[in-house]
């Protein structure tokens, strides 16, 4: 999958839960949007570091996907 950023989020919870993409590669895709629009000043704050290491986390807590439904 190419464009992660026109993802919503069921579309962002149904690629992951498939396996078509990790929460690393989509948090990377968002963080890169954040840094290549930086001149804007639209965040305050952005904790990459700790973005990058949750995702990873995720990834290896529920390698199989996660499932939103009940």
């Amino acid at each position: 999958m190419s464009d992660f950023l026109k993802l919503d989020l069921l579309g962002a919870s149904i690629a992951l839960k498939n396996k078509e993409i990790s929460s690393v590669e989509l948090t990377n895709a968002y963080l890169n949007a954040i840094e290549k629009t930086s001149s804007l000043g639209a965040y305050l704050d952005v904790q990459a570091d700790y973005a990058l290491e949750m995702a990873n986390r995720s990834d290896k807590k529920n390698p199989t996907g996660y499932s939103w439904s009940t």
